[in-house]
């Protein structure tokens, strides 16, 4: 056992005397700044992480976990003989974590969160993935990533407040050192705190940290709630109209708009959710639902899904200009199309309550008691409630494409209302594209918006040009009246 006890000495006399010389070689340094950051030392990890949640909060920030050591936030943790002992430190930012107060501790663990905008640790997959797809110019996906080194450190440690000494001596401590190894095997008191270290705005780099520009990068969105589908389209024409932007269907479930569905006995029941970019569109109730099916739709500028269809004609084309001097070549176009990636989506989901079943208090027992329930009585008459719950993008969320200027205007979609009434001059006899366009401009003005503001003529919903008017009218199955009472229709048209 003494010689035990001498190997071990031995060993702590080398981790002692590195341990008081820590100044000299710190933890981590991410700057030479000595700007002092803002420290806490809290009790327990449920406590730490509110602490930074309600950083983050007040930062307007996030932050991801960088690393996280096997043990933090063990707090049934028990050091072996092995230990390595610390008296102050460690130093990050030049900054001591724990002043010396001669309370010896170990370090359990730590955990380190990275600013969600630093480094992106996934870029090498996305270039393998990217090499691995023939597509024109292919870019690297998207992201928020710009390297920005600002980090959060926590620290769990353990204290060993009985072997506290009475003065910073080296004799001292290898004495309490020798003494912890010593009553390892006893239930000795253990003390289990959680250091924080809070970054301040100036470690944050290469993107905004002015709190305005933050509160812009970091928009959040509220969902709206319909009760007929009517209406929620209705919402959506009013939302394209006053944000001059356009949206196209990208997906549509089975059963989305069926107010004559029946739930069978296999279906999943909700009581909160779902959840889309941190928003959940319900919030817990007591009143359980089912989704019956959702329909999203994507700004019009989105991802080109026709892609693969056309590259076969477009490589014809380019064959036959190269190949046959006589085929009539095209006019060079640097663009050949309006999609430009954009990720903006309008989210709606389809969403059938039971009132009847709501529980008074969130367990899982009443819960599944719930569940059992509706699913007893599915062939019973119940109060079923159809809603409609629309998630609505934000400015912020459109890219790579302007979404308040002029070019906008032009490139909006025809309303839907414009093409009836188009439909319907044409078929009437009215032949004439320009006639067509003197009795819309007539149209939108004394009927559509009567006694509002007129929109500006450069908006192509609700001014569109003849190549429109001609295009819409190609589309139509009516064949068209004589052109000698084209002149009469639109003089009492007019009256």
């Amino acid at each position: 056992m003494e010689q035990i006890v001498v190997q071990d000495l031995e060993f702590l006399y080398e981790e002692i005397s590195s341990t008081v010389r820590i100044e000299s070689a710190p933890d981590v340094v991410l700057m030479p700044s000595p700007e002092i950051c803002q420290l806490k030392t809290l009790d327990s990890l449920e406590a730490a992480m509110q602490a930074i949640n309600e950083f983050e909060e007040s930062t307007i920030s996030n932050y991801t976990v960088v690393e996280k050591k096997k043990d933090f936030g063990n707090e049934a943790f028990k050091p072996t003989s092995k230990l390595t002992l610390h008296w102050e430190g460690p130093f990050i930012n030049n900054v001591s974590l724990n002043e010396y107060s001669g309370v010896p501790f170990m370090i359990v663990g730590r955990k380190v969160l990275g600013c969600h905008l630093g480094r992106d640790k996934a870029l090498a997959q996305k270039r393998k993935y990217a090499e691995s797809i023939s597509q024109r110019e292919i870019e690297l996906m998207r992201n928020a990533q710009n390297n920005c080194p600002a980090k959060i450190y926590v620290y769990h440690i353990l204290k060993f407040p009985d072997f506290q000494i009475a003065k910073k001596t080296r004799r001292q401590m290898k004495e309490a050192s020798r003494k912890i190894r010593d009553s390892l095997e006893q239930n000795s008191k253990l003390n289990h705190s959680y250091i924080i270290l809070f970054p301040q705005l100036s470690p944050h780099e290469n993107h905004p940290v002015d709190e305005e520009e933050m509160m812009l990068s970091h928009e959040s969105y509220q969902p709206e709630m319909f009760h007929s589908l009517e209406n929620a389209l209705q919402a959506i024409s009013e939302f394209e109209e006053s944000t001059t932007s356009n949206y196209i269907v990208l997906e549509k479930q089975k059963d989305f708009g069926d107010e004559e569905f029946r739930p069978s006995g296999k279906f999943t029941l909700h009581w909160e959710g779902p959840v889309i970019d941190d928003v959940s569109l319900v919030e817990y109730s007591g009143v359980p639902f089912i989704i019956v099916g959702r329909q999203v739709l994507g700004c019009h500028f989105g991802k080109d899904r026709a892609a693969a269809q056309k590259r076969p004609a477009e490589f014809t084309s380019q064959t036959e200009i190269a190949y046959c001097p006589l085929v009539k070549r095209r006019r060079f176009i640097m663009q050949n199309t309006k999609k430009m990636n954009c990720p903006a989506k309008i989210y709606i989901y389809h969403i059938m309550k039971f009132p009847d079943f709501q529980i008074k208090k969130k367990s899982k027992w009443q819960m599944k008691l719930a569940s059992q329930k509706i699913k007893d009585s599915l062939d019973t008459t119940m109060e079923l409630i159809h809603s409609y719950i629309i998630l609505f993008p934000l400015f912020s969320h459109h890219k790579n494409h302007p979404v308040e200027a002029e070019e906008t205007l032009t490139k909006e979609r025809v309303d839907p209302r414009i093409i009836k009434k188009i439909t319907e001059l044409f078929e009437s006899g009215v032949s004439k594209r320009r006639d067509i366009k003197i009795l819309l401009d007539h149209f939108v003005r004394f009927e559509l918006f009567v006694g509002q503001d007129i929109p500006v003529n450069s908006r192509r919903r609700f001014f569109p040009s003849l190549k429109d008017i001609n295009n819409i009218t190609r589309r139509g199955t009516s064949k068209r009246k004589s052109p000698a009472v084209d002149q009469n229709t639109e003089t009492h048209l007019l009256t």
